[in-house]
């Protein structure tokens, strides 16, 4: 860690990088699922399921870049690599060879255990100040729920 003045104590800083570590690693573990069902999709919703999975992996990516950011800017670094995101994920990984309704499936379940760990987060770094951070989750939040309708929608 590297101390950058931002107006945090030293503890209320890493109780922030310990919220956000975690909803990096499991945004990251969830881009990788979505990117490998985006490869892996078939059957006759092809098409749409192939979009549908770029829109929210290209959407995932992003919000990883912006909460590494965030990470670094707090003077603390990011889990390096899969096995170290994976530790501090509840989200694992999948097969690939599912079929595309059970792909959506898992990606629902995915984003709602998401949603629930931002949840949680939020209210730690409201706590201890950190709202830079909390308006970041919140936005991820909205995101998630989104990206859950939008696959909930496929599987009426």
């Amino acid at each position: 860690m590297h101390r950058v003045s931002n107006g945090l104590s030293a503890a209320e800083t890493k109780k922030s990088h310990e919220a956000l570590r975690e909803v990096l690693s499991n945004t990251f573990v969830l881009y990788v699922k979505t990117l490998n069902y985006h490869w892996h999709v078939i059957g006759p919703h092809f098409i749409s399921y192939h979009e549908l999975f770029k829109d929210q992996y290209e959407d995932l990516f992003e919000a990883i870049d912006l909460l590494a950011e965030r990470v670094r800017a707090l003077g603390h670094n990011t889990p390096s690599g899969c096995a170290q995101m994976l530790e501090y994920s509840s989200i694992s990984e999948s097969e690939s060879n599912l079929s595309a309704d059970d792909m959506i499936a898992q990606l629902v379940d995915d984003h709602f255990i998401l949603v629930k760990i931002i949840r949680k987060n939020i209210v730690i770094l409201e706590q201890v100040n950190d709202y830079a951070s909390a308006d970041m989750l919140i936005e991820r939040l909205q995101e998630h729920e989104k990206m859950a309708w939008f696959l909930q929608s496929h599987l009426l």
